[in-house]
């Protein structure tokens, strides 16, 4: 199974009180309720491509949040990841790979992937057959507490 989510913002005070208002008390009770959430769902041989903003920390404390959270990981690199990035500490092993911008294939459609929406992205308008598209764009950067908590890993399905 391969899964996406994005903007999760692991040790980012300002989402909690000031940006998102996100619902918990702590730092702490916000990265384990989302560690907790993300291993109900993932599984150790599932996919999740993290589509920017990871966590605003260092690279020993990213080393150590990405040993804890199950599946292999992907990351598409948002505007806060190059803090943990840039550190020496970071091992950029924990990751299968770390892009910019990536065009998979999901479920017999191809997924464009990027930290910021794009106005234009490459094939947006093939259709199948039958009228639908056969390219999607998925994105972060633009988010809300409510669905980066509760509800963030997607699926695609057919």
């Amino acid at each position: 199974m391969r899964y996406y989510i994005s903007d999760l913002h692991f040790w980012h005070r300002s989402l909690i009180s000031k940006m998102d208002h996100r619902p918990f008390e702590t730092i702490e009770e916000m990265n384990e309720y989302m560690i907790d959430q993300w291993n109900s769902k993932v599984r150790n041989n599932d996919e999740t491509v993290i589509i920017g903003d990871f966590g605003f920390m260092n690279g020993k404390t990213a080393n150590e949040i990405l040993d804890r959270l199950n599946g292999k990981k992907y990351l598409i690199i948002g505007n806060h990841d190059k803090y943990f990035l840039d550190d020496k500490e970071f091992d950029r092993t924990k990751f299968e790979w770390i892009k910019d911008y990536a065009e998979l294939r999901d479920n017999k459609r191809t997924v464009v992937l990027s930290h910021y929406p794009l106005m234009c992205y490459n094939g947006q308008y093939r259709l199948d057959e039958a009228g639908n598209a056969k390219r999607y764009m998925l994105y972060g950067h633009v988010h809300s507490s409510a669905s980066m908590t509760t509800k963030g890993l997607v699926r695609l399905r057919m």
